[in-house]
């Protein structure tokens, strides 16, 4: 679990995360698991369509 924290604490202060407001929800052996909402602001284009 060391890794998943050092991951956590480097992200935390990473501006595009926080921008998009993306959290990351677990840390494992090779695999994390982020969550992001859909903030219509931030994520959609011109035809209101979500940023892939």
């Amino acid at each position: 679990m060391a890794e998943g924290s050092s991951i956590r604490k480097m992200w935390s202060s990473n501006a595009f995360m926080n921008t998009l407001g993306i959290k990351i929800k677990s840390v494992g052996d090779g695999e994390a698991i982020l969550e992001m909402p859909i903030d219509f602001m931030i994520h959609t284009n011109h035809w209101l369509g979500v940023h892939g």
